[in-house]
């Protein structure tokens, strides 16, 4: 029957892998001689992410709030006349959270240059940065049992924890943050600079989702690269550190 037999495209389109089921996508790295398949566990991770397996390498982020960062990084290399990320082979991926581990490890064992962007407030995770490590993964992530939010809301000038401050009452409203936080006014919050204020902050951003948003998460990178100069010695200079070399590299 002359209307049987295979068919070969080649594309650069995303929508192939998006409209694929997973058990049908072979991915056939340089480095090696075999295919990897992806098994159903994998589908959420290429239908969310598909530009991710056109890269070379890929940031693994744990969620919405640090896409927007990493994505307020490229920024602001393209600003200082870097290179976009895109240029040198790195992509974004979103983690989604409770499969961040799994995904790493898919993309790191199908050939990616991998690193892992997260917190360090979930256990799950956290038992299972070694084994991400092993397997050649690079991981970013927050102090011990710190959240992003807490990161930021720690180690941030003081100037600039009350431009964060500001930017949640815009979204959130004056009286829900006043609720939140169980005081009486802004200034209380912002008045005088202290560790106790920091920490109440910086848990209630965490607790209350202020900043779970692509776009919220850009607005916090963008504080967070603008004060480089002033986070020598805390940890969001390493994290930024950390990346960048990864990226460059």
């Amino acid at each position: 029957d002359c209307n049987q037999g295979q068919v070969f495209i080649t594309t650069h389109s995303s929508h192939i892998l998006v409209e694929l089921e997973a058990k049908d996508i072979f991915l056939k790295n340089i480095a090696s001689e075999q295919l990897y398949s992806y098994n159903k566990d994998f589908q959420g991770c290429i239908r969310k992410n598909p530009e991710a397996f056109f890269a070379k390498k890929i940031i693994i982020c744990e969620g919405s709030t640090e896409i927007g960062i990493c994505r307020a990084l490229n920024n602001f290399r393209i600003k200082n006349n870097q290179d976009n990320i895109a240029i040198l082979g790195v992509a974004l991926a979103d983690g989604q959270g409770s499969n961040f581990v799994e995904y790493c490890l898919h993309f790191k064992e199908s050939g990616f240059d991998v690193c892992a962007f997260c917190d360090s407030d979930d256990v799950a995770i956290n038992n299972k940065k070694q084994e991400l490590r092993d397997c050649g993964v690079i991981i970013v992530d927050c102090d011990n049992n710190k959240a992003i939010e807490q990161q930021l809301f720690d180690d941030l000038p003081w100037a600039k924890v009350k431009r964060l401050l500001r930017y949640a009452v815009k979204e959130k409203s004056e009286q829900s943050i006043l609720a939140m936080t169980a005081k009486s006014s802004l200034e209380e919050l912002k008045e005088q600079e202290s560790p106790g204020i920091r920490t109440l902050l910086g848990d209630k951003a965490k607790e209350h989702g202020w900043y779970k948003r692509i776009d919220h998460g850009e607005k916090l990178g963008k504080l967070w690269f603008n004060s480089l100069s002033d986070l020598e010695g805390k940890t969001l200079k390493i994290q930024y550190d950390n990346l960048t070399s990864w990226i460059n590299r």
